[in-house]
């Protein structure tokens, strides 16, 4: 049973978070040849504070 954690920045519709999740979910069980209910997701948000690069935190690199 997979268990997909997928990271993303915050600020992504509903939409496109479900739409995420579906096209996610198709492709691991398509691949994979099981059912689709032994997909489990989870998209977890981070602030701009939350994430850095080269320990520069996002929210700076943006300013």
């Amino acid at each position: 049973m997979p268990w997909i954690t997928i990271n993303v920045m915050s600020g992504h519709s509903d939409a496109k978070k479900r739409k995420l999740h579906e096209e996610v979910a198709k492709t691991v069980y398509t691949t994979l040849e099981i059912p689709p209910e032994w997909v489990k997701i989870q998209i977890v948000e981070m602030k701009d504070i939350d994430h850095s690069i080269g320990g520069v935190t996002v929210d700076k690199l943006k300013a």
